[in-house]
């Protein structure tokens, strides 16, 4: 698991530099807001995920991202995770918790066929093409009583699942 903490006090910005697969990423506590940024290499994401449940500065990745297994994303409160590539892999459910911000703003189509779990905070999608799928690819999206946003003018074409007390953000 790559860790960010409290040591990491300069190169906050980095490319993956060749492919990398990673158990998953840990955020906590480093000097400023860390950028995975894009190089035309991926990155792969395995079951650990990305824990930001206990970070004071957000994420952005950048480069291409891809699910390797099923996986939770936490995100704290007051933090964002942004995904700026359309997300792509083989894993079957991305589950999202916290009560921080995942936004993901690809302006291209996702090809991750798995479905996304919204336990918490906000699920962003702030882009869609003309065959109105997204950057989070093509699976079901459901919303267990958090809040789905999506950018205005935009249009999803997944398949959308509410459960509970749910806030749409259109």
């Amino acid at each position: 698991v790559a860790v960010w903490d409290s040591t990491v006090q300069a190169n906050l910005s980095s490319t993956p530099g060749g492919p990398l697969d990673w158990a998953g990423i840990k955020i906590l506590d480093p000097a400023g807001a860390i950028d995975i940024a894009a190089d035309g290499n991926t990155l792969t994401l395995e079951a650990a995920g990305i824990d930001m449940s206990l970070a004071t500065n957000s994420l952005t990745l950048d480069c291409l991202v891809v699910l390797g297994a099923d996986q939770t994303w936490n995100v704290a409160d007051g933090q964002t995770l942004t995904v700026s590539s359309p997300l792509d892999g083989s894993a079957t459910v991305l589950t999202k918790s916290g009560n921080g911000v995942l936004n993901f703003s690809a302006t291209v189509n996702g090809t991750y066929a798995g479905n996304i779990s919204v336990n918490g905070g906000v699920l962003q999608i702030n882009s869609a093409n003309a065959n109105n799928n997204s950057a989070v690819g093509t699976g079901i999206i459901t919303n267990n009583g958090a809040t789905l946003r999506f950018a205005t003018g935009r249009i999803v074409g997944n398949a959308l699942v509410f459960n509970g007390n749910c806030t749409v953000d259109a």
